[in-house]
């Protein structure tokens, strides 16, 4: 299941918001044998530029160590321009849309990770992180164990 959704709580009515999204979903996905998984991370103050990094050693990195798909390996780039167009939100903050379209019928993707606020950008994170757990099995480690 893709990621539905990233909650920062803040206060009463996000932990509303976060009840009234887990509420419908759990029971029932349960009762099919699939049940939800809900992660938890502490929301940190940083900077982009520790944030960047993480995204690239601590998240990047670790997947392109440990996904192999039909015996195929791929690289930190390759992983990150795919996760991109499965998780960057259709508009940011700055008001930039994720895809331009083309004349012929194409589209490429306009938005860059460097888009992003800070919040966004730490959305992103959970998103990719949950998406290679969870489709790819991937197993994070601290940075400082690997």
């Amino acid at each position: 299941m893709p990621l539905l959704a990233a909650i920062t709580l803040r206060s009463p009515a996000d932990w509303r918001q976060l009840v009234e999204l887990v509420r419908p979903l759990a029971g029932p996905l349960a009762s099919r044998g699939t049940p939800l998984r809900v992660m938890v991370a502490e929301k940190r103050a940083s900077r982009r530029l520790e944030l960047n990094a993480f995204m690239w050693a601590g998240v990047l990195d670790q997947i392109a160590r440990q996904l192999c798909i039909g015996g195929q390996w791929f690289s930190a780039e390759a992983i990150h321009e795919y996760l991109k167009r499965e998780h960057l939100p259709d508009r940011c903050a700055k008001g930039i849309e994720k895809w331009a379209y083309h004349a012929d019928g194409t589209r490429s993707l306009r938005m860059s990770t460097s888009d992003l606020d800070d919040d966004e950008f730490s959305d992103y994170l959970l998103a990719i992180q949950g998406h290679a757990a969870s489709e790819w099995g991937v197993v994070f480690t601290d940075r400082d164990e690997a």
